[in-house]
Protein backbone atom coordinates (compact mmCIF):
# COMPACT_ATOMS: atom_id res chain seq x y z
CA UNK A 1 0.00 0.00 0.00
CA UNK A 2 1.35 3.70 -0.39
CA UNK A 3 2.27 5.33 2.36
CA UNK A 4 -0.45 8.39 3.45
CA UNK A 5 1.02 11.89 4.47
CA UNK A 6 -2.10 13.58 4.23
CA UNK A 7 -4.96 13.69 6.75
CA UNK A 8 -7.36 10.41 7.43
CA UNK A 9 -10.36 10.11 9.43
CA UNK A 10 -11.21 8.18 11.79
CA UNK A 11 -13.63 6.24 9.30
CA UNK A 12 -10.44 5.20 7.60
CA UNK A 13 -9.04 1.99 8.77
CA UNK A 14 -7.47 -1.55 7.84
CA UNK A 15 -6.71 -4.52 9.31
CA UNK A 16 -4.17 -7.27 8.58
CA UNK A 17 -4.38 -10.88 9.79
CA UNK A 18 -1.52 -13.35 9.37
CA UNK A 19 -2.25 -17.11 10.26
CA UNK A 20 -0.04 -20.26 9.88
CA UNK A 21 -0.96 -23.69 10.58
CA UNK A 22 0.73 -26.92 9.84
CA UNK A 23 -1.50 -29.69 10.27
CA UNK A 24 -1.86 -33.03 9.83
CA UNK A 25 -5.30 -35.59 9.15
CA UNK A 26 -5.44 -35.78 13.07
CA UNK A 27 -3.37 -32.48 14.70
CA UNK A 28 -3.06 -29.02 14.19
CA UNK A 29 -0.95 -26.22 15.90
CA UNK A 30 -1.29 -22.72 14.52
CA UNK A 31 -0.39 -19.10 15.45
CA UNK A 32 -2.22 -15.74 14.54
CA UNK A 33 -1.87 -12.37 14.47
CA UNK A 34 -3.18 -9.35 13.38
CA UNK A 35 -2.66 -5.60 13.52
CA UNK A 36 -4.99 -2.78 13.29
CA UNK A 37 -4.42 0.86 11.70
CA UNK A 38 -5.66 4.32 10.84
CA UNK A 39 -2.62 5.51 8.99
CA UNK A 40 -1.41 2.49 7.21
CA UNK A 41 1.91 2.15 9.50
CA UNK A 42 1.27 -1.23 10.79
CA UNK A 43 0.87 -3.82 7.93
CA UNK A 44 1.26 -7.77 9.38
CA UNK A 45 2.96 -9.97 6.53
CA UNK A 46 4.72 -13.38 5.78
CA UNK A 47 7.86 -13.11 3.93
CA UNK A 48 8.80 -16.81 4.07
CA UNK A 49 8.50 -18.99 0.88
CA UNK A 50 6.73 -22.23 0.93
CA UNK A 51 8.02 -23.30 -2.45
CA UNK A 52 11.65 -23.15 -1.14
CA UNK A 53 10.92 -24.75 1.89
CA UNK A 54 13.13 -28.01 2.04
CA UNK A 55 16.49 -26.53 3.83
CA UNK A 56 13.91 -25.83 6.81
CA UNK A 57 12.78 -29.51 6.89
CA UNK A 58 16.01 -31.13 8.83
CA UNK A 59 13.18 -30.61 12.42
CA UNK A 60 10.42 -29.91 13.08
CA UNK A 61 11.82 -27.13 15.52
CA UNK A 62 13.88 -25.61 12.50
CA UNK A 63 10.31 -25.28 10.55
CA UNK A 64 8.20 -24.25 13.10
CA UNK A 65 11.00 -21.32 14.02
CA UNK A 66 11.45 -20.88 10.30
CA UNK A 67 7.40 -20.11 10.01
CA UNK A 68 6.75 -18.31 13.10
CA UNK A 69 10.27 -16.28 12.27
CA UNK A 70 8.71 -15.12 8.86
CA UNK A 71 5.56 -13.26 10.84
CA UNK A 72 6.44 -9.82 11.22
CA UNK A 73 5.31 -6.32 10.95
CA UNK A 74 6.34 -4.58 7.90
CA UNK A 75 6.78 -1.38 9.71
CA UNK A 76 8.79 -2.63 12.88
CA UNK A 77 12.18 -4.04 13.01
CA UNK A 78 11.71 -6.02 16.71
CA UNK A 79 8.70 -7.91 17.67
CA UNK A 80 6.45 -7.02 20.55
CA UNK A 81 6.33 -9.00 23.24
CA UNK A 82 3.13 -10.42 23.02
CA UNK A 83 3.83 -11.60 19.29
CA UNK A 84 7.30 -13.57 20.55
CA UNK A 85 5.42 -15.44 23.21
CA UNK A 86 3.25 -16.81 20.71
CA UNK A 87 5.65 -17.48 18.41
CA UNK A 88 7.71 -18.93 21.34
CA UNK A 89 3.97 -20.87 22.20
CA UNK A 90 3.76 -21.97 18.79
CA UNK A 91 7.09 -23.05 18.71
CA UNK A 92 6.75 -25.20 21.71
CA UNK A 93 3.47 -26.82 20.54
CA UNK A 94 4.36 -27.51 17.24
CA UNK A 95 7.54 -29.70 18.94
CA UNK A 96 5.60 -31.24 21.25
CA UNK A 97 2.30 -32.61 18.67
CA UNK A 98 4.75 -33.86 16.15
CA UNK A 99 7.43 -36.19 16.53
CA UNK A 100 8.97 -36.02 13.09
CA UNK A 101 8.32 -33.49 9.91
CA UNK A 102 7.45 -36.75 8.24
CA UNK A 103 4.38 -36.23 10.18
CA UNK A 104 3.23 -32.94 8.83
CA UNK A 105 1.12 -32.90 6.12
CA UNK A 106 0.15 -29.36 5.28
CA UNK A 107 1.59 -26.01 6.14
CA UNK A 108 -1.00 -23.55 5.31
CA UNK A 109 -0.37 -19.39 5.52
CA UNK A 110 -3.54 -17.24 5.31
CA UNK A 111 -3.22 -13.45 5.20
CA UNK A 112 -6.54 -11.36 5.33
CA UNK A 113 -7.25 -7.92 4.50
CA UNK A 114 -9.97 -5.48 5.58
CA UNK A 115 -9.98 -1.43 5.05
CA UNK A 116 -12.63 0.74 5.36
CA UNK A 117 -12.84 4.31 3.60
CA UNK A 118 -8.85 5.91 2.18
CA UNK A 119 -7.27 2.64 3.27
CA UNK A 120 -9.30 0.95 0.71
CA UNK A 121 -7.06 2.02 -2.08
CA UNK A 122 -5.06 -0.97 -2.47
CA UNK A 123 -7.18 -1.92 -5.38
CA UNK A 124 -7.19 1.71 -7.10
CA UNK A 125 -3.40 1.89 -6.17
CA UNK A 126 -2.71 -1.71 -8.14
CA UNK A 127 -5.12 -2.03 -10.70
CA UNK A 128 -4.71 -0.03 -13.51
CA UNK A 129 -6.41 -2.02 -16.14
CA UNK A 130 -9.66 -2.05 -13.92
CA UNK A 131 -9.17 1.67 -13.21
CA UNK A 132 -9.03 2.38 -16.93
CA UNK A 133 -11.97 0.65 -17.28
CA UNK A 134 -14.19 2.31 -14.71
CA UNK A 135 -13.22 5.35 -16.33
CA UNK A 136 -14.14 4.02 -19.81
CA UNK A 137 -17.40 3.02 -17.93
CA UNK A 138 -17.85 6.80 -16.49
CA UNK A 139 -17.04 8.44 -20.02
CA UNK A 140 -19.27 6.65 -22.19
CA UNK A 141 -21.80 8.89 -23.82
CA UNK A 142 -24.34 6.69 -25.67
CA UNK A 143 -26.13 3.93 -24.65
CA UNK A 144 -24.28 1.60 -26.62
CA UNK A 145 -21.14 2.39 -25.51
CA UNK A 146 -22.34 2.28 -22.06
CA UNK A 147 -23.76 -1.16 -21.90
CA UNK A 148 -20.04 -2.32 -23.85
CA UNK A 149 -17.81 -0.29 -21.58
CA UNK A 150 -20.42 -2.31 -18.90
CA UNK A 151 -19.80 -5.83 -20.48
CA UNK A 152 -15.93 -5.28 -20.28
CA UNK A 153 -15.54 -4.27 -16.85
CA UNK A 154 -17.92 -7.01 -15.34
CA UNK A 155 -15.85 -9.51 -17.64
CA UNK A 156 -12.34 -8.41 -16.21
CA UNK A 157 -14.28 -8.52 -12.67
CA UNK A 158 -15.61 -11.69 -12.94
CA UNK A 159 -12.00 -13.28 -14.47
CA UNK A 160 -9.78 -15.46 -12.30
CA UNK A 161 -6.38 -13.40 -13.29
CA UNK A 162 -2.72 -13.99 -12.24
CA UNK A 163 -1.62 -10.25 -12.52
CA UNK A 164 -4.07 -8.34 -9.71
CA UNK A 165 -3.02 -8.15 -5.88
CA UNK A 166 0.37 -6.86 -6.29
CA UNK A 167 0.58 -5.44 -2.92
CA UNK A 168 -1.17 -7.91 -1.48
CA UNK A 169 1.44 -11.08 -1.36
CA UNK A 170 2.26 -11.46 -5.07
CA UNK A 171 -0.20 -14.44 -5.18
CA UNK A 172 -0.31 -16.60 -8.39
CA UNK A 173 -4.10 -16.31 -8.93
CA UNK A 174 -6.13 -13.85 -7.58
CA UNK A 175 -10.18 -13.03 -7.76
CA UNK A 176 -12.53 -10.51 -7.76
CA UNK A 177 -15.98 -10.93 -5.95
CA UNK A 178 -18.38 -8.47 -6.84
CA UNK A 179 -21.60 -9.54 -6.31
CA UNK A 180 -23.57 -7.94 -9.29
CA UNK A 181 -23.52 -4.53 -6.99
CA UNK A 182 -24.26 -0.71 -8.45
CA UNK A 183 -21.30 -0.72 -11.22
CA UNK A 184 -21.84 3.01 -11.49
CA UNK A 185 -20.90 3.35 -7.73
CA UNK A 186 -18.26 0.78 -8.19
CA UNK A 187 -16.59 2.46 -11.02
CA UNK A 188 -17.02 6.19 -9.16
CA UNK A 189 -15.26 4.91 -5.96
CA UNK A 190 -12.38 3.28 -7.88
CA UNK A 191 -11.76 6.24 -9.88
CA UNK A 192 -12.05 8.32 -6.60
CA UNK A 193 -9.11 9.07 -4.48
CA UNK A 194 -10.99 6.89 -1.81
CA UNK A 195 -11.07 2.78 -3.58
CA UNK A 196 -13.83 1.04 -3.61
CA UNK A 197 -15.01 2.46 0.15
CA UNK A 198 -14.37 -1.02 1.40
CA UNK A 199 -12.33 -4.39 0.11
CA UNK A 200 -11.66 -7.00 2.42
CA UNK A 201 -9.40 -9.99 1.12
CA UNK A 202 -7.84 -13.17 2.20
CA UNK A 203 -4.73 -14.54 0.58
CA UNK A 204 -3.95 -18.70 0.95
CA UNK A 205 -0.80 -20.78 0.43
CA UNK A 206 -0.95 -24.19 0.98
CA UNK A 207 1.75 -26.58 0.38
CA UNK A 208 1.45 -30.14 1.07
CA UNK A 209 4.45 -32.16 1.98
CA UNK A 210 4.08 -35.22 0.81
CA UNK A 211 2.62 -34.63 -2.76
CA UNK A 212 4.29 -31.41 -3.19
CA UNK A 213 1.25 -29.68 -4.09
CA UNK A 214 1.38 -25.92 -3.81
CA UNK A 215 -2.12 -23.52 -4.07
CA UNK A 216 -1.43 -19.72 -4.32
CA UNK A 217 -4.59 -17.44 -4.25
CA UNK A 218 -6.15 -14.37 -3.43
CA UNK A 219 -9.97 -13.75 -3.30
CA UNK A 220 -11.42 -9.37 -2.86
CA UNK A 221 -14.71 -8.99 -2.06
CA UNK A 222 -15.37 -5.38 -3.38
CA UNK A 223 -18.01 -3.62 -1.36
Amino acid sequence: MKIRTDFVTNSSSSNFTVEVMISSPNRYVSISENRQTSDGGSTMVFNGDLKNINSHLSSVNELATWLAGSIHDYWESTDSYPLRRKKERFIREACTKFNSVRDIVEITVKRRYDAWGEMADIIADNDIILIELAQKYLKAQTGIEKMRAEAEMVTYINTVSDAIGESFGNAAVCRYNWGGRSLETLAKRLCSSYGPGRVSGVEIKRLNLRTGEYFDTSDFDLV
